[in-house]
């Protein structure tokens, strides 16, 4: 049943009724209480060990377990117990990790604790550990590509400079000095054909000087 009612300010407000009573409820705020019902109750002593732990103070858990639900009752806070304890030893491992790490084990490690979001575990702190590990590894292939390619290259270089010239490679150097000392010999001639041209005319110069002279002396006598 729909009902419109007309207010002092001359607003209206719709009112909308149905049979289903979850319309009216309010839906609680996560990680309240309500929003984290456990399928058991907590009676191992080891809850307090766990909740007491640095990996939970660095990043505070509220796991719910949903798959529990399904399983038997008896069993189910002895398997929530077993998950908390791995996961915080699955944290531990994670932290101490390297670049050395394989990618085996990485991916291992990766599948659990997506498992273990699954059961309310907040594990983007570890997979952000994990991813970036990967991708490390992903990028030390190709720096190790670049590094051969580059010591390859040297090596045709160093190979190129103690290779012995083929006999090709000598002809064409000989027939290049040949050339060369074909083009040495014409510049000399050149070179001396000017030298004679400027000497000539001072050489008839000096003849015609020698010329007047004994031609005075014969005059004289």
């Amino acid at each position: 049943m729909v009902e419109t009612e007309t207010s002092g300010r001359g607003k209206r407000r719709r009112v909308e009724q149905e049979h289903r009573p979850d319309l009216n409820k309010t839906a609680a705020p996560r990680g309240s209480a309500e929003d984290n019902v456990l399928p058991f109750t907590k009676t191992l002593p080891s809850w307090k060990e766990y909740e007491s732990d640095e990996v939970y103070k660095r990043t505070p858990q509220r796991p719910h377990f949903p798959s529990l639900a399904y399983s038997c009752e008896l069993f189910r806070e002895g398997i929530a117990a077993g998950l908390t304890g791995a996961f915080i030893k699955c944290v531990k491992t994670v932290d101490d990790m390297g670049e050395d790490t394989p990618r085996s084990k990485l991916d291992v490690y990766k599948e659990t604790f997506v498992m273990l979001e699954e059961q309310g575990f907040d594990v983007r702190a570890p997979l952000s550990r994990i991813n970036e590990l990967l991708s490390l590894q992903n990028g030390l292939p190709n720096m190790l590509k670049k590094e051969m390619r580059g010591e390859s290259s040297n090596k045709k270089a160093k190979a190129g400079l103690n290779k012995k010239p083929s006999f090709k490679t000598k002809e064409m150097a000989r027939k290049s000095t040949v050339k060369q000392d074909r083009l040495n010999f014409l510049y000399e001639k050149q070179r001396e054909i000017r030298e004679g041209s400027s000497k000539e005319p001072k050489l008839n110069k000096s003849l015609v000087r020698c010329k007047s002279s004994f031609e005075d002396k014969e005059t004289a006598k």
